[in-house]
């Protein structure tokens, strides 16, 4: 019904769809419950990476500025860490989104055999 309604009268309807899942499934109201009670945790927790983050984005930018590559490869002469702020959020971008983190966009400069 609210799918009707969005398609002929206003797009909010759709939303009001998802508050109809809200209040059937008893699994997604505990999921978004869990979420929501555990929340200032989860807040704490993103404050220390954060943190965390910024410690690493500064040693980067200060010592190894010319190795990060933009796109993680050699050919491409873009650096990522023109400036702090640059740097900064670039590194949380891949920090957070990278498998491997950082050292994938890293120019591979020592061998340590």
């Amino acid at each position: 019904m609210f799918s009707i309604l969005s398609e002929f009268m206003n797009e909010i309807f759709y939303s009001l769809g998802l508050f109809l899942i809200y209040f059937i499934s008893k699994m997604v109201e505990n999921t978004i419950k869990s979420v929501f009670d555990n929340l200032p945790k989860l807040i704490y927790t993103l404050c220390i990476m954060l943190i965390v983050i910024n410690t690493f984005s500064f040693f980067i930018a200060e010592r190894f500025r010319n190795q990060l590559l933009q796109d993680g490869s050699i050919e491409s002469p873009d650096l990522m860490c023109n400036s702090y702020w640059g740097c900064l959020i670039n590194n949380t971008n891949i920090g957070i989104r990278a498998g491997g983190g950082i050292a994938d966009f890293m120019n591979k400069i020592y061998d340590y055999r």
